[in-house]
């Protein structure tokens, strides 16, 4: 099998990942994503422990990079966060792409215009804040986990990488210091 081929169920876990992402930012699916990361990184425990080889490796890398960036990155829940919010750009870029609510327009104005002016915010545009605030704080969580999962497949990868490149300096050094025979 080539080292740089992906497994179906490599393939899978992928359009999972990106499934998770275009989901409704919901907070069952927030809550479904943060479970399959967990899920994950303590797998690559698992992996780590009992397999071995280029696997051990990889798995050894994933569950380092996953689990330090899960802490850097989810870090506030512990006691504050660790120097600065290493995600401070996705939640203006979420703001973005879920647009606010549009005002509720609900009396027209006096005077010659005659134009209908936006109300007092009402108990209904409060709730649309509020629904938009949660799928904002939803979807910049989806993302974090989703960062967690990049950089730990890339922590994996790395790992593995470096594996390979000493496996194949101590065969080298292997060869050029055994004794050569002349026939």
């Amino acid at each position: 099998m080539n080292p740089r081929s992906v497994s179906i169920s490599g393939m899978m876990g992928l359009v999972l990942v990106v499934a998770m992402a275009f989901a409704a930012p919901t907070v069952i699916i927030t809550n479904v994503a943060s479970a399959i990361v967990l899920f994950l990184l303590l797998t690559a425990l698992a992996g780590l422990i009992y397999l071995r080889g280029l696997e051990r490796v990889f798995w050894g890398g994933f569950a380092l990079f996953g689990w330090i960036t899960l802490l850097l990155i989810n870090g506030s829940w512990i006691t504050g966060q660790f120097g600065p919010d290493l995600t401070s750009g996705l939640r203006d870029l979420v703001e973005i792409v879920i647009p606010k609510p549009a005002p509720v327009i609900s009396r027209p104005a006096t005077g010659p215009t005659r134009m209908l002016v936006p109300a007092r915010v009402s108990v209904n545009s409060s709730n649309l804040l509020a629904d938009r605030s949660v799928k904002v704080g939803n979807l910049v969580q989806i993302a974090r986990l989703l960062m967690v999962l990049v950089f730990a497949q890339l922590g994996g990868s790395i790992a593995r990488g470096f594996a390979i490149r000493t496996e194949k300096a101590v065969r080298e050094s292997e060869e050029r210091s055994a004794p050569r025979t002349n026939p």
